[in-house]
């Protein structure tokens, strides 16, 4: 049986996603800078975080793994239906996105399609589920930092 959500589990669920985009873009460019790297993620970063973070199985891989390339090895199955869940999920990103924005939290830049932090990361003390989903979107932000988005899209099978 399909679970209807109301409003308020709907703005709790694009609270959580836009914490987690924060934290995503947040140690991203904290992983670039300290590599010397592009510092701010573009757009299409962002598409496989929801889709990887809220899949049970993907977000106990990410949280065990220590990078993407040891992730990939040891779990050849991480990519399946990718594609499909980050085109299912792709209207939550753009809403947690969105809410990111409006919070102050994220800034877009129109002309380099950039995305930055604006803030440091929350300190506040979440329910475990919730700490998992932003440690897994801080685990992503580190990985995505150092590799480019075309060899992310062939390792992870997906097109951005």
């Amino acid at each position: 049986m399909k679970k209807h959500l109301n409003t308020f589990d709907i703005i709790q669920n694009v609270t959580i996603s836009a914490i987690a985009m924060h934290r995503f873009t947040y140690s991203f460019q904290a992983t670039a800078q300290k590599f010397d790297l592009e510092i701010y993620p573009k757009t299409h970063y962002f598409f496989p975080v929801l889709p990887l973070i809220y899949h049970k199985d993907s977000l106990q891989q990410i949280l065990s793994s220590n990078e993407l390339y040891t992730l990939l090895a040891k779990h050849p199955e991480f990519c399946s239906s990718l594609q499909h869940r980050m085109n299912k999920m792709s209207s939550q990103t753009f809403d947690a996105l969105n809410m990111a924005f409006n919070k102050g939290l994220l800034t877009y830049n129109k002309e380099t399609h950039q995305i930055s932090s604006l803030r440091n990361p929350f300190t506040r003390t979440y329910h475990q589920d919730i700490t998992h989903i932003v440690l897994g979107a801080n685990k992503l932000g580190k990985w995505f930092a150092k590799t480019p988005i075309e060899e992310i899209q062939i390792m992870l099978k997906i097109e951005i």
